[in-house]
């Protein structure tokens, strides 16, 4: 793999991880709306 491939994949696993992070925070923002 060449060193521009590399630094591809690993910004497209950062990525994914603040998306799923962000969802998460949404969905707990969400839960808690419905507690109250």
């Amino acid at each position: 793999m060449s060193r521009r491939e590399q630094a591809l994949v690993v910004a497209s696993i950062e990525v994914r991880q603040k998306y799923e992070k962000e969802e998460e925070r949404k969905a707990k923002r969400k839960a808690r709306s419905k507690h109250i």
